[in-house]
């Protein structure tokens, strides 16, 4: 098959999506091409993007079309053999809206990674987001006393301020990715570092960088009940009186269990199997 996906950005949890599935998809016989909203149009709102998505997509070639996000489903409805995956919650008002015409619209059509999403859109597939141990695994290398690391976008969407102050008043040393890090250099930062952060707010579908700091052998771990965080053997911030007594006082978890659904052979095995029963 030829796919043709699009999404908003490779920067980020869906960029990071895609960058793992498709050598999966490559290595299955397909063919595979990657269109950026941001990257390859310079178009960064759905306005601004809605014409052009649709004349570079009818430049292409393609068996089946697979889009990441609403905004990026939207200009293609009717389009012949288009699938859409939702990677997360819209909680703005009109995003929430559109997120759920669109849902609505796709039908079978649609892949969710969560299951809060499942039980909104009945006819759509649930699909995990996963990790790949082969890459993401325990090194063995020497850890630096009292460092958390953080690996997510620096805005209120993931805390990022006040899990630095909180870092700052438990005296620990904070070391951050800055979203800059390729895959060789994120597997040695979760290796190198004590203690693995992430809060993201409600809008999370999945948060991967918990199960990646899990596959490297992080031991203490700490994150909330959003995105896939109350089904993981981790730390959850609720549990404490606030982010500072969870970094302190977070239990060290020796034996992590990820669940084998989470595997991008997984996912990959689900996609080809809806889109061969559905085209």
């Amino acid at each position: 098959m030829k796919i043709l996906i699009v999404l908003i950005r490779w920067k980020g949890g869906v960029g990071r999506i895609i960058e793992s599935i498709k050598p999966l998809l490559e290595k299955a016989g397909n063919e595979v091409e990657v269109i950026s909203r941001e990257d390859d149009l310079k178009s960064y709102s759905l306005k601004d993007s809605f014409f052009k998505l649709r004349r570079e997509v009818k430049k292409r070639d393609y068996d089946i079309l697979y889009t990441q996000d609403w905004s990026c489903a939207l200009p293609f409805l009717g389009f012949r053999n288009h699938y859409c995956s939702f990677q997360g919650f819209e909680t703005h008002k009109i995003g929430k809206l559109l997120q759920g015409v669109v849902g609505r619209i796709m039908g079978k059509h649609l892949f969710v990674i969560h299951p809060l999403q499942k039980k909104q859109f009945p006819k759509s597939t649930l699909v995990y987001a996963g990790v790949d141990k082969n890459v993401f695994k325990n090194l063995n290398l020497k850890r630096e006393k009292g460092t958390v690391g953080f690996a997510n976008w620096h805005n209120d969407n993931y805390n990022y301020d006040k899990i630095k102050i909180a870092v700052e008043k438990a005296g620990l040393k904070m070391v951050d990715t800055n979203l800059s890090l390729s895959q060789k250099e994120l597997v040695r930062f979760y290796n190198k570092i004590e203690t693995f952060i992430s809060l993201p707010e409600t809008f999370a579908g999945f948060n991967i960088t918990w199960i990646e700091a899990m596959s490297c052998g992080v031991q203490r771990i700490i994150g909330n009940n959003n995105g896939i965080g109350p089904y993981l053997d981790i730390n959850h911030v609720e549990d404490f009186k606030s982010i500072e007594d969870s970094l302190k006082n977070g239990k060290i978890m020796a034996d992590k269990k990820i669940s084998k659904d989470f595997s991008w052979n997984a996912y990959v095995d689900k996609l080809e199997g809806v889109f061969n029963e559905n085209t």
